[in-house]
């Protein structure tokens, strides 16, 4: 896949075309990147809006979503460390919380991997 538009995106209300319920994520520099007008099946505006301003916020998610997948894989990995005894035994509380840990990861590259797919599902 290539890179995606730089961001910061914003998602702007234009509604000078007419319509009642259109918005517009554009890029750093106010170039269009999408719209809604062409929505199908058609929401109403608050979910429209919503729905645009979630879209709006990706960049700005997705960089904050591999910071923190840094600092969980790292947390996880101390806490392994700390709580395994010299048997390579760790107690249940502390297994469950490493398990944990791991679902969040997983969670994690997954939708990293659906965002940069060169074909996403």
């Amino acid at each position: 896949m290539s890179a995606h538009t730089p961001g910061p995106w914003a998602c702007l209300d234009d509604k000078s075309m007419g319509n009642e319920h259109h918005y517009q994520v554009v890029n750093s520099d106010g170039a269009p990147l999408f719209d809604s007008i062409n929505r199908s099946p058609a929401a109403d505006d608050a979910t429209e809006r919503a729905d645009m301003v979630m879209a709006a916020a990706a960049t700005e998610m997705f960089a904050a979503l591999i910071i923190a997948r840094e600092f969980i894989s790292t947390d996880r990995n101390v806490l392994a460390e700390c709580c395994t005894d010299s048997d390579g035994v760790m107690d249940d509380i502390d297994a469950a919380a490493v398990a944990d840990y791991d679902a969040a990861l997983l969670q994690i590259e997954a939708a990293i991997a659906k965002a940069t797919a060169s074909n996403p599902t």
